[in-house]
């Protein structure tokens, strides 16, 4: 407290301090900076207040702590519209170095808006850093926790040890291994800007994205805390960053190295399978264009070899043993243009060998004189070809040559062209004109190349290709399968590690309503049980049942408050009526209420219920129950009255949608049940509610509640009995239940309940209860939210099932509307799965499969579940305050996420395809 500025403090737990301490002030000059509530009405302290503190930089004695002047306190002072944060520090009131993070807020009087206190919530970093390591699910990554400041300080880290620092360090120092450097840090504190208006929504979407270090080296994502808002808040701007690095040589680095290990030793098959067959393709080829051109030339090789002998040995007597007959050496020889060469071949050598016309005689190597004289005397005889009546004229047309083109040297030496005509009926060549016209590509040579050389080294090479593509798509599944055996264990661990992450939301969330609950029950328990005095007066409660079992619509609460501020479950969910009030006006008009029936399962009708209407004819103190506080039901109804202080801030605090829907104490005495529930007045209800089979009531209390009677009684509901009977047992005090119908019968939700336990006794006296609807777990687990594959669907169910056998709140075809089923009716039977289920409400994580029929087809499913536990605390002697607490871990849901595997490798459908072509 500020105390004039002297400072005054008040710590709970209380602990002795050193008296021997010192710690060094840091005076109070900000006291003279502006209100920051209303600046009209000066500085925030007086001079006289400033002087009373130590001047800054002054060592002080721990005996003399005045909060004033600790940074902690200045920050709080400075800015009174949000949470500080300030640390790590050492403690001024410890002589070992303890390290400590400060969390609080200023508190200024709503009236006045002058300075009052500051709050401070000094959290061990020993003790955050054990969190972290409860929420870490990776083995390769380091999680730190950094402040959001232009140092980057160190909250905590698993390469820093504080037990043997002297000072904070920062971000970028390299010892931590995190690969963050200032840089990246910047990088990380400027994806949004809260220093101007931001969206919400764009805001969250920032921090998904993954970064990398400098060199590359890592994978770093950061999360803000506290984490942004749903709505905007001018004020909100991130405390610290939860970073969480991963080396890329420890993450998918070993993964990339065996892939390509193995892609290495396929592609160096590939290789050599190519080769050799190219080679043998190739030797293929070779053969085969030596066999065709054998084929082909044969015919030109036999006129060679008839040619030589011709010319060697015509005229000699050897000439005999000439072979002028072809003989084909090679069967089924093609027909082409040779063969018509051969033919014409044939016919001339036919008339060397003795069958024709010519003679053969000796080829004589001297050259011949030609001694003929007698040119002159036949010139007259040439030059009457000329005269018209020659007798030798073989045509009547004219002369082949002209006179005029008739070649004379002389007279006697004149060529006057041949005395045999042309004839059209004579042929032109030895060959046909088509033959010699013909196109190349219909050329039999051309077309027997094609067939016999050029179709076989096409086919070869098609089919070396096809061979080398056969055990190419061979080796590519061998390719495949090590990155299908990685990718399906990486999907494996990484849907274990979302399923554990889920697991912590969910486990934050159950706690809040949890924390609520142990804190009204703390209170309850040192009221009932001595622990804090009580004074004679009656804190003012209402009630409207008696007024109200006449009619099932009563108007009785229709002029009773509703804050539009409050965010109310039944304005928000359900359209009720709110009122605008301003921030202080309608805290004043909160009231809790009391219900009781006089008489016990006495109601055959809503009417013939009686319900305690006035305090002053409660049952009051016994000469026997003048030594307890819970004795009768005026003294238990009393206490309940001074719990108002608590009711309404429990219910105030909170504005969010998960906030509780309404708070309460169930009495085992006399099945009082008192409470708030902000806009619902739903309690003058009570008396037409009735004990049925869907309800189980009769079945838990029956001689409470008998089938068919009218009359709430908090004793005949699943939660208190089940909480009443797990406090019994010893299993711990907390319990939460699965999804129900609340008594008003319009809202399914749950409840959040622990036991009052007289430590005197060990009596049973009542049942504390937090009713709250699950809402942002399950908002995480819409599948927009998870992103799980096709077909894959969450699941979370309570450990223990209530007197109607439900325990789900989350399953494929389920809503919370339904009011509650057994999780074994939504899934397909299966004996796999019904064990799974076993380990999952014991409390167990893991890795497992089972099938089930889906689409006619039995498919393999892979599930990962991960407990929801809360951490609780349970009080050690409720009759002393100074008592402490003893810490209990209590499984409130087992959360799994289940998928197929043909789902989960979806991915690989088309590569998949691809193989199985071959």
């Amino acid at each position: 407290f500020s105390n004039s500025g002297a400072g005054s403090s008040i710590f709970f737990p209380h602990y002795e301090l050193d008296s021997k301490g010192t710690y060094i002030s840091t005076g109070c000059e900000w006291m003279r900076q502006p209100n920051p509530i209303n600046a009209s009405l000066g500085p925030i302290g007086t001079d006289e207040e400033i002087a009373r503190c130590h001047p800054k930089g002054t060592e002080v004695p721990t005996r003399e702590f005045n909060p004033l002047e600790r940074q902690w306190c200045q920050d709080q002072a400075l800015n009174p519209g949000r949470v500080s944060t300030v640390g790590p520090y050492t403690s001024a009131f410890f002589s070992d170095k303890i390290w400590f993070l400060w969390s609080g807020r200023a508190v200024y009087d709503m009236v006045t808006n002058a300075f009052i206190t500051c709050i401070s919530v000094d959290i061990n970093i020993d003790g955050v850093n054990k969190i972290l390591e409860e929420v870490k699910v990776d083995k390769l990554g380091i999680a730190t926790l950094v402040r959001n400041n232009d140092d980057g300080t160190v909250i905590t880290s698993p390469k820093f040890d504080f037990d043997t620092a002297e000072s904070p360090t920062t971000i970028d120092d390299q010892t931590l291994e995190t690969g963050v450097d200032f840089e990246t840090f910047d990088r990380i504190r400027s994806k949004v800007d809260f220093n101007q208006t931001w969206d919400p929504k764009n805001a969250a979407d920032a921090y998904l994205e993954t970064l990398s270090d400098a060199e590359g080296n890592h994978i770093i994502s950061a999360y803000p805390i506290p984490s942004v808002p749903k709505e905007y808040d001018a004020t909100y701007k991130p405390e610290f960053f939860v970073l969480f690095s991963l080396p890329k040589t420890k993450g998918l680095a070993p993964i990339i190295d065996k892939v390509n290990q193995k892609v290495d030793e396929s592609v160096g098959n590939i290789v050599i399978f190519s080769v050799a067959s190219g080679l043998i393709g190739f030797v293929i080829v070779i053969l085969l264009i030596f066999a065709t051109s054998s084929w082909l030339v044969e015919p030109l090789n036999w006129m060679h070899k008839v040619g030589e002998q011709v010319v060697g040995k015509f005229g000699e007597q050897g000439d005999a043993s000439i072979d002028y007959e072809r003989k084909k050496s090679l069967p089924c020889s093609p027909k082409t243009e040779f063969d018509n060469l051969v033919d014409e071949f044939s016919k001339i050598v036919s008339q060397f060998s003795g069958q024709g016309t010519s003679k053969r005689m000796r080829v004589d190597q001297t050259e011949k004189l030609n001694l003929f004289r007698f040119s002159s005397d036949f010139a007259a005889l040439y030059r009457s070809r000329r005269d018209g009546d020659f007798a030798y004229n073989y045509s009547k047309s004219a002369p082949a040559s002209d006179t005029a083109a008739a070649e004379c040297s002389s007279i006697d030496r004149c060529h006057l062209g041949p005395n045999a005509l042309a004839s059209n009926s004579r042929s032109e060549s030895l060959l046909d004109t088509n033959v010699r016209n013909r196109k190349v590509y219909r050329s039999p040579l051309f077309l027997w190349m094609v067939v016999f050389i050029v179709t076989p080294t096409l086919f070869t090479t098609v089919i070396i290709s096809a061979v080398v593509s056969v055990e190419i798509s061979k080796e590519i599944p061998s390719l495949i399968e090590p990155v299908k055996e990685e990718y399906y264990a990486l999907c494996k661990a990484y849907r274990f590690t979302k399923t554990k992450i889920l697991a912590t939301k969910a486990s934050g969330l159950a706690e809040r309503s949890a924390r609520d609950s142990h804190v009204l029950m703390r209170f309850a328990s040192w009221l009932y049980f001595g622990g804090m005095e009580t004074t004679g007066t009656f804190t003012e409660l209402i009630e409207g049942a008696e007024d109200c079992k006449y009619q099932s619509e009563c108007d009785w609460g229709k002029d009773l408050p509703c804050d539009c501020a409050w965010n109310d479950f039944v304005v928000r969910a359900k359209g009720g009526v709110c009122t605008e009030y301003s921030p202080t006006q309608s805290r004043y008009l909160q009231k809790v209420h009391f219900e009781g029936q006089s008489q016990d399962g006495l109601g055959n009708f809503p009417n013939t219920t009686d319900w305690w209407d006035n305090i002053t004819v409660l049952p009051q103190s016994s000469a026997e129950a003048m030594s307890s506080r819970h004795g009768t039901t005026y003294d238990r109804v009393k206490i309940l009255s001074a719990l108002s202080t608590v009711f309404v801030p429990l219910y105030n605090y909170d504005k969010s949608d998960d906030k509780p829907v309404g708070i309460y104490i169930g009495l085992e005495a006399d099945g009082v049940i008192s409470g708030y529930r902000g806009c619902s007045y739903d309690f003058v209800t009570y008396p037409f509610w009735r004990s049925t089979k869907k309800n189980g009531a009769a079945k838990l209390r029956p001689e409470l509640c008998p089938l068919q009677t009218y009359g709430y009684d908090p004793r005949c509901r699943g939660w208190y009995q089940d909480g009443r009977k797990k406090a019994k047992a010893g299993n711990g005090t907390l319990h939460i239940t699965a999804p129900y119908i609340f008594a008003e019968g319009s809202v399914v939700g749950q409840s959040v309940t622990m036991p009052l336990v007289d430590p005197q006794n060990n009596n049973h006296i009542g049942q504390v209860l937090v009713d709250f609807l699950p809402t942002s777990t399950l908002k995480t687990l819409k599948k927009d939210n998870i992103k799980l594959a096709e077909g894959g669907f969450p699941i979370m169910i309570t450990p223990e099932s209530d007197v109607l056998d439900h325990d789900t709140i989350e399953a494929p075809g389920y809503s919370l509307k339904e009011g509650g089923k057994p999780v074994r009716d939504l899934l397909p039977p299966d004996d796999a799965f019904s064990t799974i289920l076993q380990d999952m409400k014991a409390g167990k994580s893991g890795n497992k499969f089972f099938s089930s029929i889906i689409e006619n087809s039995r498919e393999k499913i892979h599930i990962t579940f991960s407990p929801v536990v809360v951490r609780n605390y349970h009080p050690l002697n409720s009759s002393d305050i100074a008592r402490g607490v003893g810490n209990e871990t209590t499984l409130v849901y087992s959360l799994a996420l289940v998928e197929t595997t043909k789902g989960i490798l979806k991915s690989f459908q088309s590569m998949n395809e691809f193989s199985s072509l071959r």
